[in-house]
């Protein structure tokens, strides 16, 4: 997937899943050894469920963006992103509100909602304003873009 995004100028989400702290580790490690050497660090943001994984990512590459994803239906969830150093709130449209997504601009987060599978769910996630959004089915994304 990186060689083909390197020519392509894209920027990317990489996504850590839960595991064994040594095993995230090791993840971590890998991931960024990979980014470095074709020079995409700037174009990844490195995102998880996990706060551990996320914590190995800020010791070794402080400058990597990072992005925390959750429920985000408390400030526990901010409170956790700021103390990571995320640059990302990524929150799911059941549990997040309009009101936590505009906690986490104030704060300075880029904020992506998920997933938008419906036409409903990217209206909704549209008027609360979130930044980007993240779907499994892209062309639905595309479909409702082009509507505006």
């Amino acid at each position: 997937v990186l060689e083909l995004l390197a020519p392509a100028g894209l920027g990317m989400m990489i996504e850590i899943k839960q595991d064994a702290p040594e095993r995230e580790e090791r993840i971590v490690g890998g991931i960024l050894a990979r980014l470095r050497a074709r020079s995409l660090t700037d174009r990844a943001t490195i995102t998880s469920f996990d706060p551990v994984a996320l914590a190995f990512v800020a010791r070794d590459a402080p400058e990597q963006r990072r992005g925390y994803i959750g429920a985000w239906d408390s400030d526990a969830f901010l409170e956790t992103a700021l103390r990571l150093g995320c640059a990302q709130a990524d929150m799911h449209h059941t549990t997040a509100s309009a009101e936590m997504v505009a906690r986490a601009h104030a704060a300075g987060l880029v904020v992506v909602g998920w997933p938008c599978n419906t036409p409903e769910e990217i209206d909704l996630l549209r008027g609360w304003g979130v930044d980007a959004v993240t779907s499994d089915a892209p062309t639905l994304v595309q479909a409702a873009l082009a509507r505006g």
